[in-house]
């Protein structure tokens, strides 16, 4: 059962509910690996120019596979948000780590206890899809809000013309891994993603 604060986060009930089965499992999908994890990482902070003394709000961290990653190069507390209580619930207990359970949404209206004012650094990692169209653009201005002078916003995203708007259930999802196990026996699948990287000032 999802507990009734998850109801709605990430864009609705079966987005809640997708996420909340996906939680014990997230950090072994197949696009994490440490190559890539490492890949990521190091953009994140040549981006968003993590330092020491930064500052650093993860909106949409999921298990935290990144927040641990960048509170390595700060001093200081990082902030981890994500609304779903399943997924906060498996990131480090390092008390270096503040996971708060909250959407974008309610982070940009300044309706989240953060534990910072403004921030050095505001990371949106592929969640920026999970907030409505009709407030996307009210939540991206909050979240700019939230920097300090010299602060920066990375928003990181597949680029939109890539995938077309296709929406797949887990059965589908399911079929369609099956499909390319059956036909790749025991070779290595590449898949050539692209990213797009916004990065504010």
């Amino acid at each position: 059962m999802i507990p009734d604060r998850d109801r709605g986060a990430r864009g609705g009930p079966d987005i809640a509910a997708h996420y909340h089965r996906l939680a014990p499992d997230f950090t072994r999908h197949w696009s994490y690996s440490d190559a890539f994890v490492g890949w990521m990482t190091s953009r994140l902070l040549a981006h968003a120019a993590v330092g020491g003394d930064s500052r650093v709000l993860d909106v949409g961290c999921g298990t935290g596979l990144y927040s641990q990653r960048l509170a390595d190069h700060t001093h200081q507390l990082l902030v981890c948000v994500d609304p779903s209580t399943a997924m906060l619930d498996r990131i480090s207990d390092s008390p270096r780590l503040v996971p708060v359970n909250a959407t974008a949404e309610s982070v940009a209206r300044g309706e989240a206890p953060l534990p910072y004012r403004k921030f050095d650094a505001v990371v949106v990692k592929e969640a920026q899809h999970h907030v409505s169209r009709d407030v996307r653009e009210s939540t991206v201005r909050g979240l700019a809000r939230l920097l300090a002078p010299d602060g920066r916003l990375i928003v990181v995203m597949m680029p939109t013309h890539c995938c077309g708007h296709q929406h797949f259930t887990d059965a589908e999802l399911d079929a369609g891994i099956t499909e390319i196990r059956r036909t790749n026996p025991g070779g290595t699948v590449t898949f050539p993603d692209r990213y797009t990287v916004l990065v504010a000032h």
